[in-house]
């Protein structure tokens, strides 16, 4: 079985040029310490959940239903009411959603699906925006 997230990562680094900075979740931290650039994602596995082995006889098989989270970071510059930074979170949610809504990757995932989204919140002056996707993929051993 593949690991969703990179494939995620490539996909968005790929397809929306807007997106200035695709990490995972280990560069999380660097927000903090200004080392990233804005607008920015940062794409890491959030979940699995597995269905008990299939076959009574023969090879072993699970379904694995895989949770993605992608968490947008938007930067609020000279922007005191909020507007134009809620507008930039609006148009990347709907162009990253776009781009990965129904896409099949090449290693076996069923087409990806939106899972949910929610606002993390706001710290200095950056909104946080997560949605989590999520694929079907079997393991066979």
């Amino acid at each position: 079985m593949a690991d969703l997230a990179p494939l995620i990562r490539a996909r968005l680094k790929a397809e929306i040029p807007a997106l200035r900075d695709v990490r995972g979740t280990v560069d999380f931290a660097a927000i903090g310490r200004n080392l990233i650039t804005f607008p920015a994602t940062f794409v890491f596995l959030a979940a699995d959940s597995a269905t008990p082995n299939t076959r009574a006889v023969g090879a072993f098989v699970q379904n694995v239903t895989v949770d993605v989270a992608v968490v947008l970071c938007v930067k609020g510059a000279n922007d005191p009411t909020g507007e134009k930074t809620s507008d930039e979170l609006e148009d990347l949610r709907a162009k990253i959603r776009t781009t990965l809504i129904g896409w099949e990757p090449d290693n076996g995932f069923e087409p990806v699906g939106l899972r949910q989204g929610k606002l993390l919140g706001f710290k200095d002056g950056v909104a946080f925006w997560q949605d989590t996707y999520q694929a079907k993929d079997e393991f066979r051993a």
